[in-house]
């Protein structure tokens, strides 16, 4: 193929596929036909005698990220066939998060040993026209040893809780700032760019810290002050309830979500949601179902308003399925303004992915009525992978496509949902 042709045809399926894939969803989801089927798929096997434990999607469907037991891969999908443009032999522990830095860079962190419960940080920077990679290596605090703690990166700071500690992590000076805070039952955190405020999420509380991250950035400190930093205190400057969190914690399974996240960056930072099911002592069907609670931080301003957690609205999405099963809420994502929710079943290797979306303009609108939801089914061509109720499932609204282990996780499937732009 003519590779200027080939690239005008790209230029011109990216350019589209956006509003396309959303055209295709609110089709589906108005009839009966409310599954989504392949229109293509693919498969990058994984090296031999290696496993995939975990695979992303960049935004817009161009890069996948995957990690195996025993090493890293780059793959770029617009070709017919992927290609792999970067990987190390290297035992990572998985796949923590990435950042977009610019047009040209992507920020990926992966965490690598813990030595003397200090975990290791690579830090990789990928550039997308030379397909080069820099990487270094920085210790952070103390790290659990088999489980995500509960974190959040903006920019060049990654943050996260670990048994009260909080962790604040200077991607560009190598720092670390720590501080014992009281909150146990967080759920959720995220960094709120415009107060400067760290913001702790309970099923009923929210808390607020303020961290003078200006004064911890400043340059002249960047050379004098050590690694880690002193242990200190820290107590909470706001702390607001959150309305109906009485009912909420009557139930079993509770979680709570930013709006949106892709990969732990806040696109909305004050918006959040409260997902919960099945009330204590309730395992009939029907409690399987999970609801959401829609949240709206207000913080103190200077007229005299002193701060709050409003109410938005309540939603349960239809179960298409008459059988009894747990729902995973994997992750949210934003295309068109909309933010898309994910979640599959995880009672069985799930064969297909369930997406949600507000249809309104402003992903943070108020309009929150059951008549402004889209859902449809993303059938996949084959089950996912699937080990202990967990596999890895990456959705791109932004393109139309899904990525997910297979193949007892020695492949991983590349699906598209849209067929390839033509030009009218």
């Amino acid at each position: 193929m003519d590779s200027n042709k080939y690239s005008l045809n790209n230029l011109q399926h990216e350019a589209t596929a956006p509003h396309r894939f959303l055209q295709a969803m609110r089709s589906r989801s108005k009839g009966s036909e409310y599954m989504m089927t392949p229109k293509s798929h693919r498969i990058i096997s994984c090296p031999e005698g290696d496993l995939f434990l975990d695979c992303r999607l960049i935004s817009g469907g161009h890069i996948l990220l995957a990690i195996a037991a025993y090493s890293f891969h780059i793959w770029d999908l617009r070709a017919p066939q992927p290609v792999q443009v970067w990987s190390i032999a290297m035992e990572f522990t998985y796949l923590l998060m990435y950042s977009v830095m610019s047009a040209e860079e992507l920020r990926i962190l992966l965490p690598g040993q813990v030595i003397d419960d200090r975990a290791e940080l690579y830090i990789l920077t990928y550039n997308h026209e030379s397909s080069n990679v820099a990487m270094k290596k920085i210790m952070l605090g103390a790290w659990p040893p088999d489980q995500d703690p509960i974190f959040t990166v903006s920019t060049n700071l990654f943050c996260y809780t670990y048994n009260s500690i909080l962790y604040l992590c200077d991607l560009e000076r190598e720092q670390v700032f720590q501080w014992s805070i009281s909150v146990t039952d967080n759920l959720e955190i995220m960094l709120d760019e415009p107060s400067g405020l760290l913001l702790l999420i309970s099923p009923s509380k929210v808390y607020c810290y303020d961290l003078n991250i200006k004064d911890l950035m400043k340059p002249e400190s960047a050379h004098t002050s050590p690694q880690i930093q002193p242990l200190s205190p820290l107590l909470p400057k706001f702390v607001f309830d959150i309305p109906g969190s009485q009912d909420i914690l009557q139930y079993t399974v509770i979680d709570v979500r930013r709006q949106a996240i892709w990969y732990h960056q806040s696109h909305f930072p004050r918006l959040f949601d409260i997902c919960f099911s099945r009330p204590h002592g309730d395992w009939s069907p029907q409690a399987n179902n999970s609801t959401f609670y829609s949240y709206k931080i207000s913080l103190p301003i200077e007229n005299g308003d002193a701060g709050r957690v409003e109410f938005i609205s309540r939603h349960t999405p239809p179960m298409h399925h008459d059988y009894v099963a747990d729902l995973a809420i994997y992750a949210y994502r934003v295309s068109c303004g909309r933010i898309f929710k994910t979640f599959y079943e995880s009672s069985a290797p799930p064969t297909c992915v369930q997406v949600m979306f507000w249809d309104v303009e402003d992903a943070g609108s108020r309009d929150r009525s059951s008549e402004a939801y889209v859902q449809v089914e993303l059938v996949f061509p084959s089950p996912a992978a699937w080990a202990n109720g967990d596999t890895t499932i990456s959705v791109d609204p932004v393109c139309g496509r899904v990525c997910y282990l297979a193949d007892d996780f020695s492949s991983i499937a590349i699906v598209d949902y849209l067929d390839p732009y033509v030009d009218q």
